[in-house]
């Protein structure tokens, strides 16, 4: 049965292949493809078990230009809140607090080890602020992405249309495919490993609850560079994270049948 999330994106333009530095816009990852009239974005093919990263780019100028509506909209800021995705997959972003500005490059990249194959619909939810004209005075107004109306000033503004701001948002589509070997059938799940702390300021635990026989323990930052690994056999695995940048990893637990996924914060 195909998994179906919701992963919403504000993007301020049609869907392209590329884009100029001064048109908004986005470039999806290098093999995405695009349905009739690029309102669909397939990106690359996923694989169970394997690392996954790929990098969304796009550019928003400081004006939004709305079809059906006279007036522009003068674009401040979008604060990506959350994404949602199929377990094992994570995101980042290129800028603090994925806090962007107009007239600036921008990346959002999904990274990790998924462990669920399926088609997965994949969006990113914002905060965004735009300055409006209102009454002919100028007005800083805040919404969400998708919007569903509530703001009165800009749903005077949108006359109501909410679809004429959501149609600017593209649908992205993740397929991940069956790990090679495996076939239909899913690895067995580690259950019996706790990872802590988490977020993690000097060391990290990985221990099991029952013997560990000859696990590999691979960590991965979200460009997809492994960064570290090795194997173990015994019950309590101690990581120190000096040797490792602030930031969010990916972790890898793998024996001879089974495997765990996990996120990691260091944040020394």
């Amino acid at each position: 049965m195909k998994n179906l999330y919701t992963f919403s994106i504000m993007l301020l333009s049609i869907v392209q292949l590329s884009i100029a530095q001064d048109e908004a816009g986005f470039t999806p990852p290098e093999g995405s493809t695009f349905n009739e009239d690029s309102s669909v974005v397939t990106l690359p093919a996923a694989q169970v078990s394997s690392m996954y990263s790929e990098v969304i780019s796009f550019f928003a100028t400081d004006v939004i230009e709305i079809e059906g509506v006279d007036s522009e909209l003068t674009f401040v800021s979008a604060t990506i809140t959350g994404v949602t995705s199929t377990d094992g997959l994570d995101y980042d972003c290129n800028v603090e607090g994925c806090a962007f500005l107009p007239n600036a490059q921008g990346e959002v990249t999904l990274a990790g080890i998924p462990t669920t194959e399926g088609t997965y619909e994949l969006a990113i939810t914002a905060d965004v602020s735009v300055a409006v004209e209102f009454l002919g005075f100028p007005l800083t107004v805040d919404f969400s992405l998708p919007y569903n109306g509530g703001v009165p000033q800009l749903d005077i503004f949108l006359n109501g249309d909410y679809e004429a701001l959501n149609s600017f948002i593209p649908t992205f589509v993740l397929n991940v495919e069956p790990a090679i070997g495996v076939g239909l059938q899913e690895m067995n799940s580690l259950s019996d490993v706790s990872v802590y702390p988490n977020p993690a300021s000097s060391q990290v635990y990985f221990e099991f609850t029952s013997t560990n026989n000859d696990c590999q323990l691979e960590l991965f930052d979200l460009l997809g560079n492994r960064v570290y690994a090795n194997s173990y056999s015994q019950e309590l695995i101690t990581i120190n994270t000096n040797r490792f940048n602030n930031g969010v990893y990916i972790y890898k637990l793998a024996n001879s049948n089974s495997s765990s996924v996990g996120r990691l914060v260091f944040n020394k």
